[in-house]
């Protein structure tokens, strides 16, 4: 019978990470290149920076095994679910002997630690998203952009903390801890570089949200606050995605992912308290390029179990 491979990868608006895996889990490749983001980078450089990670894996087998290989793939790319069907005729055609699969990044992360990758995830990072799955289909909640949507983010948060801190300075808030954290932070009062907050942008403002979780967890209470009114909004959309799939006779499974939920704060805590509908939280543990590998394995088959998924997982785990 012949072997078969797996390659995931993880495409994000920074980097974007793929792993070569063999049918146990075990990893045989790696390999990491700039963003593959159609909406920052194009379809064009998306596809070609997609085309490398693929190529490398395909010459990796031929030096390995001595002939060509057909690779089971797929990207979880940021992005894509606009362009999905325009990046998988691209690479189809470039590697007509591979099954290919493309989709959101959020997959990734779902089935970092779903087996079945069928429920919802909440990504709160810089920005933040819901999605949720369900068979085939994949809804998205909110994150529409800083624009449209100014809660439950890193950026929405250190908007906080800093309008917090100008309020201070004017008379129309308290100065608490936070004043000071921000400042210090900072390098200097936010009155006196406002230049350099406005040409930092989305994620240098998101970096102060630090300052908000680790002053709410000494007692500082505006910070306390925001943490609050962020955790209301998240609760909103767990809520929505709960709606969207239906009443479960089980709470329904959310996997946390982003940098606010890798810093210590009672952020899952409160989501928690304000949820109105069952829910069973869970911080991701593995990376979201072991979901891209793990999908690429559901890809080609029906009949995966949940104790198939742990020892793939085991042994993609211990060599990352």
């Amino acid at each position: 019978m012949m072997k078969k491979y797996f390659l995931g990868i993880d495409g994000g608006g920074t980097k974007t990470e793929a792993i070569l895996c063999n049918e146990q889990g075990n990893i045989l490749h790696r390999d990491r290149i700039a963003a593959t983001n159609p909406n920052d980078v194009g379809i064009q450089m998306a596809t070609d920076r997609l085309c490398t990670l693929i190529r490398g894996a395909h010459t990796y087998l031929e030096n390995t095994c001595g002939e060509p290989v057909a690779l089971h793939v797929f990207g979880g790319i940021a992005g894509a679910l606009n362009h999905k069907e325009d990046l998988l005729a691209i690479l189809r055609h470039a590697f007509p002997q591979d099954v290919i699969g493309i989709n959101s990044d959020a997959v990734n992360l779902l089935s970092s630690e779903l087996y079945l990758g069928d429920g919802c995830c909440l990504i709160c990072g810089t920005g933040s998203v819901c999605m949720v799955r369900s068979g085939e289909n994949l809804w998205r909640i909110a994150g529409w952009g800083y624009l449209l949507d100014q809660s439950g983010s890193g950026y929405s948060m250190g908007r906080e903390a800093l309008e917090a801190a100008l309020r201070s300075h004017d008379g129309r808030g308290d100065a608490t801890l936070l004043t000071g954290a921000v400042i210090e932070k900072l390098g200097g009062n936010p009155w006196d570089k406002l230049t350099e907050i406005y040409e930092g942008g989305k994620a240098f403002i998101a970096s102060f949200a630090p300052c908000v979780t680790a002053c709410a967890e000494e007692g500082d209470r505006i910070a306390f606050e925001i943490l609050f009114r962020q955790s209301l909004y998240l609760a909103e959309c767990l809520e929505a995605a709960y709606n969207r799939i239906g009443a479960w006779d089980v709470p329904l499974e959310v996997v946390l992912g982003g940098g606010l939920f890798q810093v210590k704060s009672d952020l899952i805590a409160l989501i928690k308290q304000n949820a109105t509908v069952p829910l069973h939280l869970t911080v991701a543990s593995a990376p979201p390029v072991f979901g891209a590998v793990w999908e690429a394995v559901r890809n080609q088959t029906e009949t995966v179990t949940e104790q198939e998924y742990i020892a793939f997982k085991n042994a993609f785990l211990s060599g990352y």
